[in-house]
């Protein structure tokens, strides 16, 4: 059995594999190893987007089951009528498949995950049965359903956006808020007008639509979800806990400033009150030594006042030593002329005249008598014009 096993897979890798089967009897086939340069298990496993535009194919292969982990499809241009061979890629997130001739959209319920979905150029028709598919996918953000009959059905955008409020861009153009409140006032009453078609959906409960992995991986995102909401609010409380504590610290800084400010104050309202009293201190000072000056000044008045009247007087015995000088060069030439004259012998007349009682006879006598009618004063005025002028030189 194992050799007949063998043999077959030889066989296989003789005629090339079916990981190069691109076309059989019923036309050409997307077979996603011909991405992959290097034609491995590994990188089948690793592969995460597969392009196979424009392959005119249209069969979708088996082979897709090999790439568990792909992301990313690209079958635009090709002649595609559904989707199958997919049920094992449930973490397709983009599918793009436009100009093909998709008539329904069944093949997609296995993509939990979708949240790019590009048909423009298809084929779909019955807009509310393409709804009730598309409605499953909770996680849809971009719609592409342009150049199909649906499209051309009546009031298509509102139906499409009330229907399907997690799309944010359709048919690629980002969905305003006017164009949701229009779908809510319009649409439910387009449904109470036309009578729709009653469609009986088989319940199936939300842990019958996933499968073992699916609900691991669903589990594991509400336990991280939880986990990062736990973090977020210890985060939280963290920071109000430092916030609290910087609020604490600057509020024992400011007191500590006002308290320093309190004492910085009082500091210089003590400086300024010395400055004050320093001040009328000085003014005190200013206004004796003002005192002392007009005193001073009154006695440099006084004493200017007496050194004039000391100039005067000083004037006034110069005129009088002048008066004197020039009396005495009179007496003094009177003197002289005198002495160059010869005596008059003195009479009895003139000795009584000078004042001497008794008569003289004799030459002797008259001797004495002309001694004693010498003058005397010329020599006392010299020795008073000596006085002043030593006085004034000493002035």
């Amino acid at each position: 059995m194992a050799t007949a096993t063998r043999g077959a897979e030889d066989r296989e890798g003789a005629e090339g594999g079916p990981k190069e089967v691109t076309r059989n009897d019923k036309g050409w086939i997307l077979n996603p190893w011909t991405c992959l340069a290097v034609k491995n298990e590994k990188y089948a496993k690793d592969c995460v987007e597969v392009y196979l535009c424009g392959k005119g194919a249209n069969q979708i292969s088996p082979e897709f089951r090999r790439f568990p982990s792909v992301e990313v499809l690209w079958f635009n241009h090709n002649k595609l009528t559904r989707f199958h061979n997919l049920e094992t890629n449930f973490r397709v997130r983009e599918v793009y498949i436009e100009q093909n001739r998709l008539v329904s959209l069944k093949g997609l319920l296995t993509f939990k995950f979708l949240k790019v979905l590009l048909a423009r150029g298809n084929q779909l028709r019955n807009l509310d049965k393409q709804i009730g598919v598309l409605s499953n996918f909770n996680f849809l953000k971009r719609l592409d359903l342009s150049d199909n009959a649906v499209a051309d059905e009546p009031d298509y955008l509102l139906r499409v956006i009330y229907n399907l409020p997690q799309v944010e861009d359709l048919d690629r153009t980002s969905v305003k808020q006017h164009q949701r409140i229009r779908a809510a006032e319009v649409v439910p009453n387009l449904d109470s007008v036309t009578e729709k078609p009653v469609v009986h959906v088989k319940y199936v409960s939300p842990s019958q639509q996933f499968s073992e992995m699916e609900k691991h991986c669903l589990k594991e995102a509400r336990d991280l979800r939880l986990r990062y909401k736990r973090e977020e609010e210890e985060e939280k409380k963290g920071e109000l806990v430092r916030t609290k504590k910087e609020l604490e610290d600057t509020k024992a800084k400011l007191e500590s400033q006002e308290q320093k400010f309190a004492q910085e104050r009082s500091e210089f309202e003590r400086k300024l009150q010395e400055k004050e009293e320093e001040v009328t201190r000085l003014k005190e000072k200013v206004e004796q030594s003002n005192s002392q000056t007009q005193q001073l000044e009154g006695q440099v008045q006084t004493q200017a006042t007496t050194i004039a009247q000391d100039k005067q007087r000083e004037g006034e015995l110069e005129e009088r030593v002048r008066e004197d000088e020039e009396e005495l060069e009179q007496r003094t030439e009177e003197v002289e002329a005198a002495e160059e004259s010869p005596p008059p012998t003195p009479s009895c007349s003139t000795l009584w005249w000078s004042g001497t009682p008794t008569r003289l006879a004799g030459s002797r006598s008259a001797e004495r008598c002309s001694a004693r009618l010498t003058p005397t004063r010329p020599v006392r005025v010299h020795s008073a014009a000596r006085s002043s002028r030593s006085t004034r030189s000493s002035a």
